[in-house]
This record gives structure tokens, C-alpha cells and sequence, in this order.
């Protein structure tokens, strides 16, 4: 029996639907295969890094710059480091680390004109880092403070300079595992906000806590948060933090801060607290 031409059609909408269908499925697919790589990022913050024969405590802090000469993303984000050289704090000291020799290595920064305090020759995966480019921040004693991976945004490079320079000048961004405790013991009035996805959150979250996920967030929060609030934002990715800090900040949020290594460090020192 001959089918109509509306019968065609219908069967194309259907095939249309199921294609689109499919594809929203990969996407989340791939889309949680990629958080769950985050969740698990090699270098963890509160770690120490060991690098032969460099004294930590010459500076306040420490910027390593893992680059590599045969890197695009590195070329084209010279830009960016040169503004980290010249904006960041005089106590903060910058090395860059290339796994080509010294002296290529210093040829590279020297042709895009990128002034650092000293070159070592040193490969990524020795370091722990899955590749490059990537900034690690450090104190004095060589303990991990922030790192970020590969090629950044203009939004990112800049909450990475505010990072860099409020490590500088004491202003409080963060707050420590310790001091929150100390805030919660005390009963004071603080809203714990994981902005991990939603089944992030279910595997485990501080007691108390409430979620809205990063990509929700500016839609949620004038309904869900108090500009009066005590805000300490936390997550398992450690990857939009300073994000969701900036958004409540410039929303009028009073007091927000950022728990210092996010929720491994809270599991590390507050195992019984865990839902």
C-alpha cells in the first residue's frame, strides 16, 4: 500500500527526534566522563611539591609556569603571562619549568618576552601534570595552593591574577577547613554551598550544604541565597570556584569565600562530618 505524504513526513520527525535524542545522550555522556577526569586532577591542592635543589622559601610564593616550546597553546597565551609577571605581587616568584634544555628554554621566553626569575628543565609528567600549559601556585614551604590547566579564558585569567594578588595581600578569598569549623562550632550563621553537578553532590557533600550547580547558579541564587548570607562556596572539581566567587561578589553577596582545597580537604579533616 502506497504511504501518504504526511506518513513520510511523520516518519522523518521521528527519526529527527530520535537522532536528537541520541545526541543529548553522548553529550552528557561525554559531559560526565570529562567531570569525573576533574574530579581527579593529579596535582591536589594541600600537596607538596618536591623540585631538586629549589629553596621554596626565597619567596612569600611561587608561580610555576610549565610550558613547553613546541606548545601552541603556550605561544598563544604569552600574552596572559607576561601580564602574570608584571601585575603580580613582588613577594611572588615565577619559574618557569620546559622539558626542552635550559638554554633552548630560555631562548623561547626570551623571543616572546617573558621575563621569569628561573629556568629549569623538567618534563610535565615528572611533575605529576598531564600536560601543558600549566600554572601551579605554591607557598613558601613548596605546598600547593591553586593550579590551573591549559589555555585559559579572558574570565579565568582574570580571576587567576585577583587569585595570585589576593594571596599577596592577605584578602580573604579563602577560608580554611579549620576556620570554618571553628565559624560552624561557634553557630554562627553560615550557608555551605556546593556547587558540584547534582550527582556529584549525592555521592557525598558536607553536612548541611546546600546545591546549586555552577551552571545554575546565577539563576537560582537571588532566590536560594541571602545577600546577607556568610557564603563559603566548595567542590569536588576545584574548577569554578573563583567563578561562582566573582558571580555572587558582583551580584552584591557581602560575605563570600572559597574552602580552601574544597571538599577532599574538609574529607581529609573532617572524615566524621560527611553526609
Amino acid at each position: 500500500m502506497k504511504r501518504s505524504r504526511f506518513e513520510s513526513l511523520l516518519d522523518l520527525a521521528l527519526l529527527i527526534v530520535a537522532i536528537a535524542f541520541v545526541a543529548s545522550l553522548i553529550a552528557r555522556y561525554v559531559k560526565r566522563e570529562t567531570l569525573d577526569g576533574l574530579r581527579k586532577p593529579p596535582i591536589e591542592i594541600g600537596s607538596k611539591i618536591e623540585l631538586p635543589g629549589l629553596e621554596w622559601d626565597h619567596s612569600d610564593s611561587t608561580l610555576l609556569l610549565v610550558l613547553s616550546t613546541k606548545c601552541p597553546y603556550c605561544a598563544e597565551s604569552m600574552a596572559f603571562y607576561k601580564r602574570i609577571v608584571q601585575e603580580s605581587s613582588p613577594q611572588t616568584r615565577h619559574i618557569a619549568l620546559l622539558p626542552q634544555s635550559v638554554s633552548e628554554a630560555r631562548r623561547y621566553l626570551e623571543d616572546n618576552g617573558l621575563a621569569v626569575d628561573e629556568v629549569l628543565q623538567l618534563t610535565p609528567g615528572s611533575l605529576g601534570v598531564p600536560g601543558v600549559p600549566t600554572l601551579i601556585l605554591t607557598d613558601r614551604h613548596g605546598t600547593v595552593l591553586d593550579f590551573w590547566f591549559g589555555k585559559l579564558g579572558p574570565n579565568v585569567e582574570s580571576l587567576v591574577l585577583r587569585r595570585l594578588n589576593s594571596e599577596a595581600n592577605g584578602e580573604a578569598i579563602l577560608i580554611d577547613v579549620a576556620a570554618l569549623r571553628e565559624a560552624l562550632d561557634k553557630k554562627e550563621r553560615v550557608v555551605l554551598l556546593s556547587i558540584d553537578e547534582r550527582d556529584v553532590y549525592k555521592r557525598g557533600h558536607i553536612n548541611r550544604s546546600i546545591n546549586i550547580p555552577f551552571d545554575e547558579l546565577e539563576t537560582r541564587m537571588d532566590d536560594e541565597l541571602k545577600p546577607a548570607d556568610k557564603i563559603v562556596i566548595y567542590e569536588c572539581t576545584q574548577r569554578f570556584g573563583y567563578e561562582a566567587f566573582e558571580i555572587l561578589k558582583n551580584s552584591g553577596f557581602k560575605e563570600v569565600s572559597i574552602l580552601r582545597g574544597g571538599f577532599q580537604r574538609w574529607t581529609d579533616v573532617e572524615p566524621s562530618v560527611l553526609r
